[in-house]
C-alpha cells in the first residue's frame, strides 16, 4: 500500500478514510454494542479493521434488567428477528454494516469488495480497494 517513495498510496489513504468514518460512527449506529477496541491495520496487503465490541441488552424481568446478548441486543437496536438457521439477526446486521460501509467507499467514489469472517462477537471486516481507473 505504499508508493514508489515510500509514501501511503492514494487506495491506501482512501482505504484509511473510509475505515476511519465506519470506526467513528459505529458507536452510534449500533448503540447496544459498546464498542470497547477498533484497531485499523495498514500494514497487510489489504488495509481491514478489527472491532471488539460487547453485545448489552435490556428489559430482562428477572434478576439482572441489563445483560450481554447479542441475539437481543440486535433485536432492541431495529434488526429483524432470525427466521432460520440461514437467516439470523447477525446476518441481517452485518448486511446493514456491509450496505453502510459501501455507502462510505461510494463518498470517496471507490469500489469495494467486501468479506466478512463468521465471528459471532468481533467481525473482522476487510475491505479492497480498487480506483477508478484501474477498472477503466
Amino acid at each position: 500500500m505504499l508508493d514508489a517513495n515510500g509514501e501511503l498510496s492514494v487506495a491506501a489513504r482512501d482505504a484509511k478514510e473510509i475505515l476511519d468514518e465506519y470506526a467513528r460512527s459505529f458507536q452510534e449506529r449500533n448503540p447496544n454494542l459498546y464498542l470497547f477496541n477498533a484497531a485499523l491495520h495498514m500494514d497487510a496487503v489489504t488495509p481491514h479493521l478489527h472491532l471488539d465490541y460487547i453485545p448489552v441488552a435490556h428489559g430482562y424481568k428477572t434478576k439482572m434488567h441489563t445483560r450481554n446478548s447479542l441475539t437481543k441486543a440486535l433485536q432492541e437496536m431495529g434488526i429483524e428477528p432470525t427466521v432460520s438457521k440461514s437467516d439470523t439477526e447477525t446476518i441481517h446486521w452485518q448486511q446493514r454494516e456491509r450496505e453502510y460501509l459501501w455507502r462510505c467507499a461510494v463518498s470517496v467514489d471507490w469500489k469495494l469488495r467486501l468479506s466478512v469472517k463468521n465471528a459471532i462477537t468481533t467481525p473482522y471486516l476487510r475491505i479492497r480497494l480498487q480506483g477508478k481507473q484501474q477498472m477503466n
